[in-house]
């Protein structure tokens, strides 16, 4: 989840947000946005398609409002990537009793 953000912040539809958008604190206890945006992240994960376009409440930041599709579309396909990427990995270690090593 970390990295979709990330990107998301650094080179995609929301780079140059201003943090206050995303945490109130310096603990870090979030926004609505960016809880928002990490149910974005889970919701593409779990069903395997971008999030539903809806109306946003206005406690959710412009930026996000202004965006949503393209990033409900970006979270999906960086998602899909890393799916992609991770099946070769997972693929070479069927058979493999996953506790094999602590007894070896």
């Amino acid at each position: 989840m970390a990295s979709i953000l990330s990107e998301l912040f650094s080179d995609g539809p929301l780079a140059g947000i201003d943090p206050e958008v995303l945490y109130v604190d310096a603990d870090p206890h979030g926004t609505p946005t960016l809880y928002l945006l990490a149910a974005m992240v889970t919701y593409s994960a779990l069903y395997g398609e971008p999030t539903p376009t809806f109306d946003l409440p206005e406690s959710i930041a412009p930026e996000l409002r202004q965006t949503y599709p393209q990033v409900a579309r970006m979270i999906y396909e960086r998602l899909t990537a890393q799916d992609s990427a991770a099946a070769p990995a997972a693929a070479c270690n069927l058979g493999r009793d996953p506790d094999s090593r602590a007894r070896a």
